[in-house]
């Protein structure tokens, strides 16, 4: 879950590009892994709305993913924790989009700020 919002560039331009060789490193060490029963990667990005660029289930290769991260755009906005958690929530942690029930789930944030959108629901949405 990666935080796109407008403070991410303001502070230091080169922030985007350090999140993105980031994830990208974290992403390229679990690939011998990615895609068997052992491990499922899912990315959702989100300013001031949650994009989901592929879910637990979808088919693909290391190079794919590397190629999806290293693409992703920098969009700007507000701060919308909260409907990132919504979204994965709502969208990746379903058995639809491969979800294992008998797995425990794991988010990694990476974020630099507080909530700007949606506060209010942010505790409830996070438990």
């Amino acid at each position: 879950m990666i935080d796109e919002s407008g403070s991410i560039h303001d502070h230091d331009p080169r922030t985007w590009d350090r999140i993105r060789q980031f994830t990208e490193n974290l992403v390229g060490r679990l690939t011998t892994e990615i895609g068997t029963k052992n491990i499922r990667v899912a990315l959702v990005t989100f300013g001031n709305v949650a994009v989901t660029h592929f879910y637990l289930n979808t088919p693909t290769t290391g190079a794919a993913y590397t190629n999806a991260i290293r693409g992703l755009p920098y969009i700007g906005g507000n701060t919308n924790t909260t409907g990132a958690f919504r979204q994965i929530r709502t969208e990746i942690f379903i058995p639809g989009h491969g979800d294992r029930r008998n797995v425990q789930n794991l988010i990694i944030v990476v974020t630099d700020g507080n909530v700007t959108r949606e506060r209010e629901e942010f505790d409830a949405e996070v438990q």
